[in-house]
């Protein structure tokens, strides 16, 4: 298994760099995106496509947007990823700042499961009832 913070903070600096194109390097082909976007289309985005379909979302939405986050194990294949987002809308230019945090579960040294929420709380709480 290799090292799911390692896996965690290469797709933070991947994302905060600019370099999104290149997150699909280190996510599964049956990759699965559950988040706040999601409730606009009531499904996760599935696969390699659903993941190009939920950056293109967020491009859509926000002229910038960086996560400034650590990340812990929390078992073997699982990660806890907290911190902050810090966002511009593309049409308002209102800047926000607001916590977040996601759970990452991987297959090997990829990504096969991600899951944004508003806090580390809600995180936590999800890991709990998935167990």
């Amino acid at each position: 298994m290799a090292d799911g913070v390692a896996i965690a903070t290469r797709l933070l600096e991947l994302w905060n760099g600019g370099e999104r194109e290149r997150l699909e390097e280190v996510i599964s082909p049956d990759f699965q995106l559950d988040g706040p976007f999601s409730g606009v289309s009531g499904e996760p985005y599935r696969g390699r496509a659903g993941f190009r379909r939920w950056l293109a979302d967020i491009e859509e939405q926000f002229e910038r947007w960086e996560i400034h986050a650590e990340s812990r194990e929390m078992s073997a294949g699982r990660v806890l990823v907290s911190g902050h987002v810090h966002v511009r809308g593309r049409g308002s230019g209102v800047e926000l700042d607001q916590p977040a945090a996601a759970l990452v579960e991987l297959r090997g040294d990829r990504v096969q499961r991600l899951r944004i929420f508003t806090s580390e709380a809600e995180a936590l709480a999800a890991a709990s009832a998935a167990g």
